[in-house]
């Protein structure tokens, strides 16, 4: 057996295993406290360089600082800044209740929001954390994505009636008729926003599908949902399928939209097209 591969086995192996569990969770509160530090650093950096009268350069500075792209520096600034101004979530990192992906998605769902409406849904969520209830990165999104709506539903009433008026304003006759190449065509849209990814703006991808996956070329969903999972959380495309008509498979496409970190939606019978895409883009 290959060095890696053995199989932890009887009662003899259980102080190892639980060593190890501890190293692996020792590991991820330093790296959440760490990244609790960097975000410290960034307003430290960013403050130094307003007093020189260069704030705008903040973000290359960071970039140089970093040895990354100005994308991800500037992401690291915004959520510096947003949970800057949240009591006690900098500290929350600190001492390991908030994760790193954790932090980025809230970040990110509560751009929409005012400060004090932002405030509200940060201490919802930090009655959760304390609590312990596990949460999914999808499920996460997904609360979170309630949460804001609840903080501000006059500011989700005004986005949804945009909404509205872009499914009113479609010139689509939608008709199953099967051929799908779901896999190639999630993994193209995919790469293709990446490579475009920007921080400011949303950066999901919405697939409506009629089936399952009947396209030779690329049919592997393990690996499909490996590539979506494994992506930076502060660079994900969140892909949202939309199952339309009969055929499709909905177990299928909640593999892919929970890799994501995203949700699928069942628009199987076609009359609920218009409402199953108003849930969806109300997402955002």
């Amino acid at each position: 057996m290959a060095v890696g591969q053995q199989v932890l086995s009887g009662d003899g192996d259980l102080p190892a295993l639980e060593r190890a569990a501890e190293v692996v969770e020792q590991l991820e509160r330093d790296r959440r406290a760490l990244h609790g530090r960097a975000l410290r650093a960034a307003l430290d950096l960013h403050a130094a360089q307003c007093a020189n009268g260069m704030g705008l350069g903040t973000v290359a500075q960071l970039a140089l600082s970093l040895d990354c792209s100005e994308l991800r520096a500037g992401q690291l600034l915004t959520q510096a800044q947003v949970l800057g101004l949240l009591p006690d979530a900098l500290e929350a990192l600190d001492g390991g209740l908030l994760g790193v992906e954790q932090a980025g998605a809230f970040v990110t769902l509560t751009l929409v929001l005012s400060d004090h409406h932002r405030s509200v849904v940060w201490d919802r969520l930090l009655e959760r954390l304390h609590s312990g209830a596990p949460m999914s990165p999808a499920r996460l999104r997904e609360w979170l994505a309630r949460a804001v709506r609840t903080a501000d539903p006059d500011g989700a009433a005004a986005r949804r009636a945009q909404v509205g008026d872009v499914v009113a304003d479609r010139d689509i006759d939608l008709v199953a008729d099967g051929g799908t190449g779901l896999y190639a065509t999630v993994r193209a849209a995919s790469a293709s926003l990446s490579k475009a990814f920007d921080p400011a703006r949303i950066n999901a991808v919405v697939v409506l599908t009629d089936g399952r996956n009947e396209f030779p070329g690329d049919s592997n969903i393990d690996s499909l949902t490996r590539e979506l999972s494994n992506e930076d959380a502060d660079r994900t495309v969140r892909v949202f399928p939309i199952a339309y008509g009969d055929d499709a498979d909905l177990g299928e496409l909640r593999r892919i939209a929970d890799a994501s970190r995203a949700a699928a939606y069942d628009a199987s019978d076609p009359a609920s097209i218009d409402k199953v895409l108003t849930a969806v883009l109300s997402n955002f």
